[in-house]
Formats: C-alpha cells, sequence, structure tokens
C-alpha cells in the first residue's frame, strides 16, 4: 500500500504525491541502470547521476502500477538473440516486457494471465527458456516463444511461487505449495526434495517433530538463493525460522548457522553472506548492521560494482557504503485533484470522455457526441462509498482515472489519511484506461474484479 505525502487541501484543489521509494518489490540491473520494482511502476535509475525514469500507466503501457517482481531475460529479440529486456510481473499477476529500447509491452496470451514468479535458463547459445510460476502449473517459453509455452504435466495442480535456476544453468529449482522440486536435464524429470531439521524446537510448527523432517513448501519459503564464493558456495533457502542450505550428497536440505529469524532475502559480498530479515540486517553469525528502524527487508540485490542494495517492503531503497546504509532517493509520482466547486458534483476530462460524480455517491461517463451519461461501477469502489474528486491524466491507452473516496477495497494506492477538516478517512484509487473500457461495455453486476 503506498504512501499518500502531501495531501493538501486548498482552493479548489487537492495534491497528491506517490512515493515509488517507499515500496521496493526487486531490483534487477540491464543497460548500465538499475531497474527497481515498486508499487508505483517500475523505476530505471542511473547510478552514476541518480537520474531516474519511472515506467507506470500513466506514461507507457505497463499494465498496472504495483510490481511484483522483475527479472532480466538476456539477449532477447524474438529468433535472433542479441538485446536484453526486462520481464515485469504485476500484482495481478500479469506479464509485462520492457525493451532496451524503453518499450513495453504486454504478454497477451491465455496461458499467462498469472504469473507469479519468472526465472531464465540460458541452455546454450541458440536455446533459452524462461520459466514461469504460476497459480496452478509451471510453464516454459523457449526462445521468446510466448505464443506456444509448454506446461509441465508433474506441476499442474501446484502453486509455483519460487523458482531459481543455477548459475551454471543445469539445475532448475521450483518451490510450491506442496514440496521443492528439482530438475537437472531442462524439466524433463524432476526431484522431490525434503528438509531435515536439527533445530526441531524452532521448526515444530513446519510438520513431523519426532522425525525431524517436514516437507519444504512455498508456504514456508521466502527466497532461494545461490552463493558462488568458495567459502559458502551451495544452494540456500530463507525460512520463517531461518537459513537451510542443500546438501547435495545426502539430497535434503540442513539447518545452516544460528540465524533463528524470518530470511526474506539473501546475497553475498566477497567472502560473506547476508541476510535480509524482517527486523535488520545481519550476517550468518547474527552481527546486526544496525536498520532495525527500517526493517522488513524486501529484496537484496549485488550489481555489476559489487554494490549491494537494500530494497524495504516501505522504507525504501538504499545501498551499502562501508557497511553503512546510504538513503537513494527515487522520482516521486505527483498530480492533483480538481475538488468540485459545488457540494454534488466532480468531474475530468480523458479520451474523449467526461467523467462525473454525481451526489457523492455516482460515477458517469458521458461519452463526447452522445449526450447520455451512463453510471459505471468499478469493483474497487465499496457500494455506498461517498466519492470526493476525481483526477485524469496522460492520453490514449496510457491515461488513468483517479478517484479519491472514503472506502475502496482491493486498492493500491491509498492510506487513512484525514482529508480537508472533516475528519473523514480518504483513499485514492486509480483506474486504467483498459478497465474503463471494459465497464463503459458492461452492466455494473456483469463487471468481473480487475483492479489496478
Amino acid at each position: 500500500m503506498n504512501t499518500i505525502d502531501n495531501l493538501i487541501h486548498f482552493n479548489q484543489n487537492a495534491c497528491f504525491t506517490l512515493s515509488p521509494n517507499k515500496h521496493i518489490r526487486g531490483i534487477e540491473e540491464m543497460g548500465g541502470y538499475l531497474w527497481i520494482g515498486t508499487e508505483s511502476g517500475v523505476v530505471r535509475l542511473n547510478r552514476t547521476t541518480g537520474e531516474t525514469k519511472t515506467f507506470n500507466m500513466a506514461n507507457s503501457a505497463l499494465s498496472s502500477y504495483t510490481i511484483e517482481g522483475i527479472t532480466v531475460f538476456p539477449n532477447q529479440s524474438g529468433g535472433a538473440h542479441h538485446r536484453d529486456v526486462i520481464g515485469v510481473i504485476h500484482y495481478d499477476e500479469r506479464i509485462n516486457i520492457i525493451d532496451d529500447d524503453n518499450t513495453v509491452k504486454e504478454v497477451k496470451e491465455d496461458n499467462f494471465n498469472a504469473c507469479l514468479c519468472m526465472e531464465v535458463q540460458q541452455v546454450n547459445s541458440s536455446r533459452q527458456i524462461i520459466w514461469v510460476g504460476q497459480p496452478k502449473g509451471l510453464a516454459k517459453v523457449v526462445n521468446n516463444n510466448w505464443a506456444s509455452p509448454e506446461s509441465i504435466t508433474a506441476f499442474e495442480e501446484k502453486t509455483v511461487r519460487y523458482l531459481l535456476v543455477s548459475r551454471d544453468n543445469t539445475k532448475i529449482w521450483a518451490a510450491t505449495t506442496d514440496a521443492m522440486y528439482l530438475s537437472e536435464n531442462q524439466g524433463n524429470s524432476w526431484t522431490k526434495i525434503p528438509i531435515r531439521v536439527r533445530n526441531v524446537a524452532a521448526d515444530r510448527q513446519y510438520g513431523n517433530p519426532a522425525s525431524g523432517v517436514f516437507p519444504l513448501t512455498s508456504e514456508n519459503i521466502h527466497v532461494i538463493y545461490e552463493a558462488e564464493n568458495r567459502e559458502n558456495k551451495g544452494i540456500y533457502i530463507g525460512t520463517p525460522t531461518g537459513v537451510y542450505k542443500y546438501n547435495e550428497k545426502r539430497r535434503t536440505f540442513l539447518s545452516f548457522g544460528q540465524l533463528q529469524r524470518a530470511v526474506l532475502a539473501i546475497t553475498e559480498v566477497d567472502d560473506k553472506l547476508l541476510f535480509g530479515c524482517s527486523n535488520g540486517l545481519y550476517d550468518i553469525n547474527g552481527t546486526d548492521y544496525g536498520v532495525a528502524p527500517l526493517a522488513p527487508i524486501r529484496t537484496l540485490y549485488k550489481d555489476a560494482t559489487n554494490t549491494i542494495w537494500v530494497g524495504f517492503l516501505r522504507d525504501g531503497l538504499y545501498y551499502l557504503n562501508d557497511n553503512q546504509l546510504v538513503a537513494q532517493p527515487l522520482a516521486n509520482f505527483t498530480g492533483a485533484f480538481q475538488l468540485p466547486e459545488t457540494n454534488d458534483q466532480s468531474s475530468a476530462r480523458m479520451n474523449n470522455r467526461v467523467y462525473t460524480i454525481e451526489n457523492h455517491t455516482k460515477l458517469k461517463v458521458v461519452v463526447s457526441g452522445n449526450g447520455t451519461p451512463k453510471e459505471i461501477q468499478p469493483t474497487c469502489i465499496t457500494t455506498g462509498s461517498k466519492l470526493l474528486a476525481l483526477a485524469a491524466t496522460g492520453e490514449g491507452e496510457n491515461s488513468a482515472l483517479w478517484i479519491l473516496a472514503e472506502a475502496v477495497k482491493n486498492y493500491q494506492y491509498g492510506t487513512r489519511t484525514p482529508y480537508s477538516n472533516t475528519g473523514a478517512t480518504t483513499l485514492i484509487h486509480v483506474i486504467s484506461t483498459a478497465y474503463l473500457k471494459e465497464l463503459e461495455g458492461s452492466s455494473a453486476s456483469a463487471v468481473a474484479v480487475n483492479d489496478y
């Protein structure tokens, strides 16, 4: 949930600032830039100058504002492999592709209406597999052929939340709701991997404390990571009770270290593993880096210059400099509402249409040249909620309608912020142009939940 900073009432305007630097959902590197997934879109950061460019629904074809994850697909361009692209996973499980020329495209095939995670396996110079974890299944896309994915039969009824391809591109790990699986032959066969608990008391919540063994599932995995340094080399998982390391000889995961806390992210610098936790940043010995006031940590990333980037769930983006955290500002997204001049109406004009709030309860649209207003009911707005104001941003497919309301559901932007001096609770919700078109062509009762 994004923070609305500086919601100010003056004359007939309410200004708002949405801060993508508050909620970091993923970090990757491509084309000399850092790409940061946030709850306000994808931010491209020039590490040298600090300059940023934000991709969101208002200025690009990005499918939603809230990003759940990002992945680099190396050397992709149809059948000719010569450039990198960014794969973007949205909170509503759709996929966008951002090319190296900053063009945003949506993957629209029916098989990819739901995506939870993605990983890339570069088998050789002519064969690349993009693995896509889904609520029901695991798919692989070969050489960017999104139109003809292959569904992995063994995962048809499984939820695949986490994936990891080994650095040598020979193994693929998949965490599902029933177990952890490993394939060493490009997904042709899979082995179920158990976890053996040494500290049974700490892991009693997971299963069978008598045997000290429990199934490793995505319900108790927060991250899968492969360390490459000789001292730490291996596969690690972060769980609610600490870290486990894969023992290849015994084909199982064993408790690792003394870090008895929820581990959400893992990376390494020099010969040291770092763990982003729900309450701070630590090494395996439990050394505290003093970031507890900013925790929890959502993601850790080591870039090409060996700089460690720390993305917090609610407190922005930082990097480590001499073991000290330094804040990295990201540009904000700003806008303004035109408040109603009377007590019963507020309007916004966009894409040859006029949207109007009547009596603080009804949202209507009129297409220019057609004088008949049509009432529309976005599913994000709680029935009976008081509607306060409208704003419109952008034009064409990149436009969006913003609604200031007292009660919404499934909203992506908002906080319980007193509005004006009334003491009312107000929330901002953004609706994409594509969804508005659905509403215009459907009755209120027939519209599916598809909020942004």
